[in-house]
């Protein structure tokens, strides 16, 4: 299966930006669901961001959060529903 549009444009931007953030947001909210293919490609984008001292942040409805944290994925990127919570800022 060819890697979807997003991958490809989150993969050049991280490719061409020589001082990424200490944390990179990435927002899927308008999207209903992520695919296999989908983990994958945040998996390895957020271990690829470790080895250089950043971390993955996704920003999900609560479905795919909950899902993402079913299947343990919340111990490599942190999930979400919100950029608060996803970058983990406790709620006032």
């Amino acid at each position: 299966i060819p890697p979807a549009a997003w991958h490809l444009a989150l993969e050049e931007i991280v490719a061409a930006d020589e001082h990424l953030p200490a944390t990179l947001v990435v927002d899927v909210t308008e999207m209903i669901w992520l695919v296999g293919q989908d983990w994958g490609f945040l998996l390895r984008l957020g271990d690829r961001l470790a080895r250089g001292a950043n971390r993955l942040a996704v920003v999900a409805a609560e479905r795919i959060v909950r899902a993402g944290t079913t299947i343990g994925l919340d111990e490599r990127i942190r999930l979400g529903t919100s950029m608060d919570e996803a970058l983990g800022y406790e709620a006032n």
